[in-house]
């Protein structure tokens, strides 16, 4: 997988925030304090079950790698490379921010804030034995491996370096 863009119009250009995050022009939601979005990932999941991504190489892409949204269950990502890619390697149940164009905090069913309603967290994530280097080249809060709102996750014998930012953070929300 190799070879994606993402251009994010905007008239004040790119405001990243942390985590591979970014904020966006205008306030979508009154619920919301902090309107952001994430980047896309170049392969993308959401309310899915049994996803096996397995020994691949995920490359030269202009936003995330692999990332998914909400509702994930039973996910195997492992065996893979991830390099040169724009912002983060992995992204799993990426915060509460469903869409950009809701706004962070806001979810599918229109409830706002974290944490989400349980059919919400992805669970059962298995991230096992990839290489992860060299990401966040071009938005440089994007890390290696980002796990948020899961139950039941594993991550284990992954090499993560050559990064700008965090290599593996899990379990990320307020209000929690």
């Amino acid at each position: 997988f190799e070879h994606t863009t993402w251009m994010l119009p905007s008239q004040e250009g790119f405001k990243g925030h942390q985590g591979g995050a970014y904020e966006v022009d205008e306030k979508v939601d009154p619920r919301v304090p902090w309107p952001r979005g994430w980047i896309p990932g170049g392969v993308e999941a959401e309310a899915a079950s049994n996803i096996h991504f397995c020994r691949s190489t995920v490359r030269n892409m202009g936003g995330a790698g692999v990332a998914t949204t909400f509702a994930v269950r039973n996910l195997f990502i492992e065996g893979n490379v991830f390099t040169q890619i724009a912002g983060y390697g992995v992204t799993i149940n990426r915060h509460s921010c469903y869409r950009p164009i809701y706004g962070c905090g806001v979810w599918p069913d229109g409830t706002a804030g974290t944490p989400p309603a349980e059919r919400y967290v992805t669970d059962g994530a298995q991230i096992r034995n990839n290489h992860v280097f060299e990401v966040g080249c071009v938005y440089t809060s994007g890390g290696g491996i980002l796990c948020v709102f899961v139950s039941n996750c594993t991550i284990e014998h992954n090499y993560v370096h050559y990064l700008n930012y965090t290599g593996i953070s899990v379990g990320w929300g307020w209000d929690v």
